[in-house]
């Protein structure tokens, strides 16, 4: 990928199927998967190298990370470190008026169904499983990571500065060493 080429999210997607059939999309993708052993970000790893960058962005509204109800601006952008990213009103927005929550993983495992979940819309994804599979949901003991406690034991400015160096700098050695 080109350093100054932005990343995608997979969780929310809305694709060309024509134009992707036409470039033979699965086919590049698959050869790349035959390439390697392992990718940053699992798919959205491959669609970037893939895409690299050749993609249009949707307002964050439509795909409100965890990040952002976890994390202020100022320590998403420390932890992030994104070449590209929204801009602040964008993320308050997203924030305040999400149309599409996006659960997705972080240090804090705050997924409304772990176990002890303080997630905004915990309350709401209760409710439409209840809805579903007309159930109650028994929600799921995850074992909080290494980098959670660094997070609740450290300065808030230290902790987030750290997480994003491992993040940023050590994780992508981690998975070039894997390969």
């Amino acid at each position: 990928m080109d350093r100054d080429s932005g990343m995608l999210n997979s969780g929310v997607l809305l694709i060309n199927v024509r134009k992707w059939k036409n470039e033979k999309l699965d086919n590049k993708i698959k050869k790349l998967i035959g390439k390697r052993k392992s990718f940053i970000q699992g798919d959205q790893g491959i669609l970037d190298e893939i895409f690299n960058g050749k993609f249009l962005v949707i307002n964050p509204c439509f795909n409100a990370i965890s990040s952002y109800f976890e994390l202020n601006i100022n320590d998403l952008k420390i932890f992030r470190k994104p070449h590209i990213f929204y801009n602040d009103e964008l993320i308050k927005s997203a924030y305040n008026t999400p149309v599409v929550v996006h659960f997705t993983g972080t240090f804090m495992n705050n997924r409304p169904w772990y176990a002890g979940s303080s997630h905004p819309y915990k309350n709401k994804w209760l409710k439409q499983y209840k809805k579903i599979f007309k159930e109650e949901f028994e929600p799921v003991v995850h074992a909080k990571s290494i980098s959670f406690y660094l997070y609740k034991l450290l300065p808030n400015k230290l902790a987030i500065s750290i997480l994003g160096f491992l993040q940023n700098n050590v994780r992508p050695i981690w998975f070039t060493l894997k390969d």
